[in-house]
């Protein structure tokens, strides 16, 4: 499973992934269904193609209280899908923003640590990481 829906043709023991997202694993046999597994969050650090992911950025890196995140990468005015994960594959805050804008998150309630945030428009990904800092 990718982001909560079956992959199509995932039926052997390997699976060559095609994208970042969040993953798990349900395994069946005869009649016999597995509970799922952790889910695992896969970053994909490098990917030809795309919008130009170095014209993202989160600032301040680390941070206590609120990160912004510039949407300088993707089409003006145009939505763009922002997850953030935990390091345990959780998605801890789903948020909307606008290309060539930036998007605002309040993490003052997120445990000190590292997080992944994975920007998507059009079908085109890009995946940031930052940190939450203790206080």
């Amino acid at each position: 499973f990718k982001d909560d829906t079956a992959v199509t043709g995932a039926t052997t023991s390997s699976f060559a992934v095609n994208g970042p997202g969040i993953y798990k694993v349900q395994v069946t046999v005869d009649d016999c269904v597995s509970a799922f597994s952790e889910n695992v969050a896969l970053v994909i650090t490098a990917e030809g193609g795309g919008v130009a992911g170095n014209a993202v950025a989160i600032y301040p890196n680390p941070s206590n209280d609120y990160i912004t995140i510039a949407l300088d990468a993707f089409e003006a005015g145009k939505r763009v899908d922002i997850q953030v994960v935990d390091y345990l594959g959780r998605i801890v805050v789903r948020q909307v923003g606008l290309g060539q804008e930036n998007a605002t998150i309040d993490i003052t309630a997120y445990a000190a640590g590292k997080y992944i945030a994975l920007l998507r428009q059009h079908g085109k990904t890009v995946v940031r990481q930052f940190v939450k800092a203790g206080r």
